[in-house]
């Protein structure tokens, strides 16, 4: 019998229904200046009525250099307003609660005409053969100022909540890993493992929206030589929980290239819920609520890792645009039997055209 995955939680004055949340890729729905359309509200509208206690909309550039694939949504212009608000407006309609990610990608970025890409300092990395800028001191002054920016847009949109994406090949991931911070100043790996740009993130946002839940997407291991291990990532976690980070959202692997693509680490050779033992361990060692991302499969994988204290919730992405009756599955579990499993497509592009075994986008297969 399930009853962990479906068991309430108290977030703040917020109530949780129940502990899955839906966070799912980039649906590249928007238009080519990030503005939401008709199709981006449907289709979040749709993941709220999946049955879910929580959606957490894809990636939000923080400034115009800060995008990192075409479509990427925006939430710096006044323009973005109106359909933000639609879409707070209509996850809570319904039934789940509207929080969005705030993302920069760094050196991962679109390249901008004429202009080198720029990251926290030369990588370590000979697959990055691009000549990479510095930040200097004022750029990262301003990117800090974005965050606060963006922050008071999610808020005047309705949002309940902010992720701070800190993972999957972002700049804050950027600045976390050995393997893209050879910086020798005060934002180098030798000052807490480089934590000082994430810890003036979370403080701008916090000070700007303090009744707003904040999450923290995290990698707990770059999997790749000489990069951020899970004692280092636990090191960090606790500076975070210490500016104010209410949920840790975890992953795993340091991203140097198309974001959009997924990582061998969740693809279709791996198992289900591939980080679930090295969250069991960050969270024993952080003490403070997580939710456990990758490939989380079954119903009754999920309610096991919540009972058994491996996480606090489960978020799912890919999964839940291949089975979006997943979250129902939870209530009867012989309907999840005879459903099939998530291509692991390289790009999903479930919400824009469809999973390739079905053709029919997301927000009309319900």
């Amino acid at each position: 019998m399930i009853s962990s995955l479906l068991s309430p939680f108290n977030l703040g004055n917020r109530e949780l229904k129940n502990r899955m949340f839906a966070a799912p890729p980039p649906s590249l729905t928007c238009d080519f200046n990030g503005m939401v359309t008709a199709d981006t509200v449907d289709y979040y509208q749709r993941l709220a009525e999946t049955g879910v206690g929580a959606v957490i909309v894809e990636g939000a550039a923080i400034s115009a250099t800060a995008k990192a694939w075409v479509r990427h949504l925006d939430i710096t212009s006044p323009d973005a307003l109106p359909g933000l608000s639609q879409l707070t407006e209509k996850i809570r309609r319904g039934g789940a609660l509207p929080i969005i990610q705030l993302y920069h990608g760094g050196f991962n970025s679109i390249p901008v005409a004429g202009k080198k890409p720029y990251g926290p300092g030369r990588p370590a990395l000979k697959k990055i053969t691009a000549e990479i800028r510095p930040l200097s001191h004022e750029m990262i002054d301003q990117i800090i100022r974005d965050y606060a920016a963006a922050a008071m847009m999610a808020w005047n949109a309705g949002f309940s909540g902010i992720e701070l994406q800190a993972a999957d090949g972002s700049l804050a991931q950027q600045f976390l890993s050995p393997l893209t911070n050879s910086r020798d100043d005060e934002y180098g790996i030798k000052n807490a493992y480089g934590a000082m740009f994430a810890r003036q993130a979370i403080r701008v946002i916090k000070s700007v929206t303090p009744d707003l839940a904040l999450f923290m997407r995290i990698s707990m291991k770059d999997l790749l030589p000489g990069g951020t291990s899970l004692h280092q990532a636990i090191s960090m976690a606790k500076l975070f929980k210490q500016e104010g980070v209410d949920i840790f959202h975890v992953t795993e692997g340091l991203i140097t290239g198309n974001p959009l693509l997924i990582h061998p680490a969740v693809g279709k050779n791996a198992p289900e819920s591939p980080f679930s033992e090295d969250a069991q361990i960050f969270r024993i060692e952080v003490k403070h609520p997580l939710i456990l991302s990758g490939k989380i499969g079954r119903p009754t994988n999920a309610d096991h890792k919540i009972a058994r204290d491996f996480c606090d919730f489960v978020s799912m992405g890919r999964t839940i645009n291949r089975s979006p009756g997943w979250p129902s599955y939870a209530h009867n579990l012989d309907d999840f039997s005879n459903k099939l499993p998530c291509l692991r497509c390289k790009v999903c592009v479930a919400a824009s055209k469809g999973c390739p075994d079905r053709h029919i986008p997301f927000a009309r297969i319900l």
